[in-house]
């Protein structure tokens, strides 16, 4: 009865490892389509982002005010020195406490 019991479990575990085993095979299998696939439409997009960008390009041609060299904001640290009424900043709500400056 003892070595019955024994071999029953012995079974049982076997065909829980057999079926884990197999789990794994295809959980593993999902992954690796899931990762190829993500790359692949990963790069459809740069390709498709890419030639809507040398589209647009031609037909919007960056103004000289707005070249990669110059800022496209003044820095807070311009308003402050310029007294911050140039810019259209009045109150100096958007400027924290320490660095605020008085408003005529």
């Amino acid at each position: 009865m003892r070595s019955r019991q024994i071999a029953e479990r012995l079974g049982v575990e076997e065909a829980h490892m057999l079926e884990f085993q197999q789990f794994n095979a295809l959980w593993d299998k999902r992954m690796a389509e899931f990762e190829q696939k993500s790359a692949d439409l990963e790069e459809a997009m740069k390709e498709r982002h890419g030639t809507e960008l040398m589209e647009y390009r031609p037909a919007h041609p960056q103004p000289e005010t707005l070249r990669e060299d110059r800022p496209l904001h003044p820095k807070p640290e311009t308003w402050i020195k310029e007294g911050a009424t140039h810019h259209g900043v009045h109150g100096l709500s958007c400027l924290t406490p320490a660095t605020r400056v008085p408003t005529p």
